[in-house]
Formats: structure tokens, sequence, C-alpha cells
């Protein structure tokens, strides 16, 4: 095995071609208690990609990076290193975007493999206010360090790959195991022993207030832009894009009425939420009959005491300077989350001061009673709760996913249109592999969307 340096990092590494030196490292990491891992792969833009490369960070510091292309190491990776090393839950695995790895390094069998972006995404964005979690950006935030990743669209699949190559892909283990103790530093660990309640307090509301404040200018500047763009003949202004929707609503009669026809078997469960409102006007025994026949779900809600008065909106002047009002925006909306972030923070500590103090409620800080949630098919809603059919309602997805787009015309119903401006910093125009890698992801896929 040859040993390389990298330039920028001085990062030593050894390069592995050999199936039987490959073996023995398997052996050896088998007995590791930790490992970093990363992964290069050749033809990642069609629908074939290969696993080219395998770089593993040891706890001492080696870092191996495995010719997965060579002339029998694939079939050791298949064989050892995956069933021993990937599957073996004794040792803690750790890779920057791990479900990338798991994917070709043993998928289901894969065990004790954690992520990096996870990690960094638990983290409150005060402590770690970055919206990108790639190793480079992360790398740049923690460390100041400018990774290098020219290398990143390269054809991993040709051979020989030269020393950059090679160096860049040693790196990335490296930075991973940097970043993750890094950000074990950054994880809130409180004593609720320990704590002040009455400070904690205190800081709650100071910071509500500020939180109230930035949130009102932060919307009093997207609903500007947004009034411009619908003013004007364009949907875009530097950061923001202009969107329409069109919702059509009806009521829950005419969509049984619908859902009888085209499904007289009842093939498909179309569940709806049971407003609450309804089910408090049925008799405890009507009640106790819906209710069985309801999916329940059960929650309990922990809130803070509000800071009273409303803060008073302003007028924004949106002029052609597209890159001002980005950068005014962009200001307000990080302090924005900085401030949400750490209440929420505060919040979580208060509640378990309170837990921990056996309280229910303290200084407006409070558990709400648990609440129901129900839903059921809507069918069998209108049957046991007649004044259901009425209410009027957003056609679901779930009837033009079952039935197809033609299906509103077969419905009785309203279009009401709305008008909402999206605003991020850098909208993506062409696949980024690194997408997923960062908090916007997660949000969008949670159903948090920052629209007027």
């Amino acid at each position: 095995m040859a040993t390389s340096m990298t330039p920028a990092a001085d990062i030593a590494f050894s390069l592995c071609t050999s199936a039987e030196d490959f073996r023995r490292l398997a052996r050896e990491w088998a007995r590791s208690p930790e490992l970093w891992i990363d992964t290069e792969t050749a033809d990642w833009q069609t629908p074939n990609p290969r696993l080219s490369l395998l770089q593993v960070r040891t706890p001492e510091g080696r870092i191996h990076v495995v010719d997965i292309l060579a002339p029998g190491t694939r079939e050791v990776l298949d064989t050892a290193f995956i069933p021993d090393v990937m599957a073996n839950p004794a040792i803690r695995k750790w890779a920057h975007s791990a479900s990338f790895e798991r994917r070709y390094l043993g998928g289901a069998a894969v065990q004790n493999l954690h992520c990096t972006v996870a990690l960094a995404r638990s983290i409150p964005y005060h402590r770690l206010p970055v919206r990108k979690l790639t190793l480079a950006a992360l790398c740049g935030h923690l460390f100041g360090a400018a990774l290098d990743k020219s290398h990143q669209k390269d054809d991993w699949g040709v051979r020989p790959l030269s020393d950059d190559q090679l160096a860049y892909a040693a790196a990335d283990p490296e930075w991973c195991q940097r970043v993750q103790h890094a950000l074990d530093g950054l994880v809130p660990s409180f004593d609720p022993r320990a704590e002040d309640p009455a400070a904690l307090r205190d800081r709650y509301l100071d910071i509500s207030l500020r939180f109230r404040e930035r949130n009102a200018r932060r919307n009093d500047i997207r609903d500007a832009v947004r009034d411009h763009l619908l003013a004007g003949s364009t949907d875009a202004l530097g950061g923001f894009r202009l969107y329409r929707r069109a919702t059509a609503r009806t009521t829950i009669a005419e969509l049984v009425r619908v859902a009888t026809e085209l499904d007289p078997g009842h093939t498909l469960a179309f569940d709806t939420a049971v407003p609450r409102a309804l089910s408090d006007l049925l008799t405890p025994r009507a009640r106790d009959e819906v209710r069985a026949a309801c999916e329940v779900r059960t929650y309990r809600t922990f809130c803070g005491p509000r800071v009273p008065g409303r803060e008073p909106r302003s007028i924004y002047a949106v002029t052609a300077d597209a890159e001002r009002i980005d950068r005014e925006y962009a200001e307000i909306d990080d302090a924005r989350r900085r401030l949400d972030s750490e209440r929420d923070e505060v919040r979580c500590r208060v509640k378990a001061w309170i837990e921990m103090s056996s309280l229910v409620e303290w200084e407006g800080f409070r558990f709400r009673d648990p609440s129901e949630r129900w839903s059921m098919d809507m069918r069998a809603l209108v049957s046991l709760v007649p004044a259901a059919a009425s209410r009027v309602i957003a056609v679901p997805a779930q009837f033009r996913l079952a039935f197809g787009g033609g299906v509103l015309d077969r419905l009785e119903a309203t279009m009401a249109e709305s008008a909402f401006v999206v605003w991020r910093e850098r909208l993506a125009t062409h696949l980024d592999r690194e997408a997923s890698q960062s908090r916007d992801w997660h949000e969008a896929a949670a159903g948090v969307e920052e629209e007027g």
C-alpha cells in the first residue's frame, strides 16, 4: 500500500488496491470501536451508479482509501467488509450523509451507522446558524476551512486516479470525524436541578418580544414583495419567487357522493378529521360510538406565556434594488430564526424543570390538557354524524390520486386562488447532489413552508 499526503490539509492516507490487503484491513476494522466512512461513486448521474472508492478513518487517525474497482476488492467488500464491519452492531460508524453510504455498503443489513448531517440538524439553529449542512459548509463554519470540492463531480470510474483525486477522497472521512466531534460539543445538555426558573422565565419573555418584532418586520418585507410582484409583469425579484395556487373546496357530502359513485366497494379509505366542534354536539353515547370508529391520536402540548400586546405593522418600500431587499430580508430572517430556536430551547429547559418539580403550570408555562385528534373515512363520518355533511373542506389530494385530475369536473366545487412568495438565498437551477443536506430540505419534508 502506498502512502500519500493531501497537499492542502496535510492528511496522510494509504491506498489499498489489493484484495488481500483489503481483507486484512476489514479484520482490523472489525475490532475497532468506532469508524468514519465515506465513498465515491462512478456513473452517479446514470441509472446504474457503481461504488468506486471506500474511505475509512480509524480512531487512531489512520485513513485508508480502498479501490473497489481493483481486481478482487468488490468480493471482499461483499463477503468481509459489509458483514463484519457495516453489519456489526458493536462498531459505531459515522458518515456525513449516512443514507448514501448505507445504500452502497449493505442496505438493510447495516447497523449502528450514524449521520453527521442528522446530528447537525438536531442542534438548535442559534447554536449552529447554518442552513446548508454539507461537509464543506460545516467545515467552513466550525473551522474556517475551505474544502476543495472541485473533484466532487469527477468521473470516478476512470483509472488511474490522480494524486489530487485520491487526496480529495481521503480528506472526507477525516473532516467527518472533526465535524462530528465539534458538533458533539454543541449538543445542548442541561440539568433541571441546577436551573434558575425565574431567570429562564425572564429570558423567555425577552426573546419572545424580540422575536415578535423581527417576525413582524419579516412579514412586512415579504408581503410588500408579494404585492409588488402581483402588480407587475414578473414573478421574481432577487431571491423571491411568486407562486399562485388554486384550491378546490366543496362539502363533505359532495365528496362522499363522488366517492360512492367511483368507489362503490369502499376499497379506498378517504380519511378526514372529525372537527371538535362537531363531536362536542354529540350525546355521550353517540360520542363514544364515533370515537370507537375513529383512528385516535393523543397529544399533549407545552406552551409558554404570551407577551402582551401586538407589534404594529409597517409599510416596506420595494425598490428596484433587489440585492438590498435580499440582504435586508436575509438579515431579519436569520435573526428571527436564531430567536425562535433560542426560545424553543428555553421552553424545553423550563419544561424539564416543571416535570422534575411535579408541576403542571408555573408562571404562564403550562401543559395543556391531553387532546385527541380523531379521523375516519368521510363516508362513515356522515353516516354517524350527519351534521358533518355540510362542512366545507379543500378537496383532498387523495381524491386526485385515486380518481385523477378529472375528478374536479364531477364535483360541485368552488375554486379559490391564493398567491404567496417563497424566498431562498440561492435557488437551485440544476440537480444538486447535496440538496438534502440542509435544514430547508427537512423543513419542507415536514411541511414547514415559507409562504405568506
